[in-house]
């Protein structure tokens, strides 16, 4: 069977101001602890739909090991203006077994490390369009993750970079079991 847990989450800038809510949701099959990054997104506008391949965590870890890559798709519908917005998480690689400390409390977890590659598709776009797009994109820090993951419990910390900028911080803040 699945084991399925959904979580709330409070997300802050790198000031830790401007917070927001979210709720997420996990499953575990056993052999892995799969977060379905769509939920993380569930503040999406009308006439938006997400798809996502899941971000996999298996139970069994080691520092140097990596991790299979990960997709999500969100198709953005506006008026009669359609986008659509392609990240690949890859490079995801489990860095170290550490110590962390956050609101919820002191744990060991593996710290993992990921780049995200996102591609914007738009119909009607000219080959010029996509070529100064891709320019800039070429031109602006890489965005990276940083997750802690402790695989008796969830991931309890996420932050995301702009090359050596932090961007946004998410952390557990309490932990209680449902029964």
């Amino acid at each position: 069977g699945i084991t399925i847990s959904e979580m709330d989450m409070k997300a802050t800038n790198a000031e830790g101001k401007n917070e927001q809510t979210l709720k997420a949701s996990y499953k575990c099959d056993g052999e892995n602890f799969i977060m379905d990054m769509a939920s993380f997104l569930n503040n999406k506008k009308q006439g938006s739909t997400i798809s996502t391949s899941g971000l996999l965590f298996p139970l069994s870890l080691k520092a140097g090991q990596l991790l299979p890559n990960a997709k999500h798709e969100m198709n953005i519908s506006s008026g009669n203006s359609q986008m659509k917005l392609v990240s690949l998480i890859k490079e995801r690689k489990v860095e170290a077994r550490e110590s962390i400390t956050i609101p919820a409390g002191t744990f060991t977890a593996y710290k993992i490390s990921s780049v995200v590659e996102a591609n914007t598709e738009s119909p009607g776009m000219t080959e010029e369009m996509k070529k100064s797009m891709e320019s800039v994109r070429a031109n602006m820090p890489k965005p990276r993750f940083i997750v802690w993951y402790a695989p008796e419990l969830t991931v309890l910390k996420m932050e995301m970079y702009l090359g050596e900028n932090l961007v946004s911080r998410t952390e557990v803040t309490n932990i209680k079991e449902k029964k």
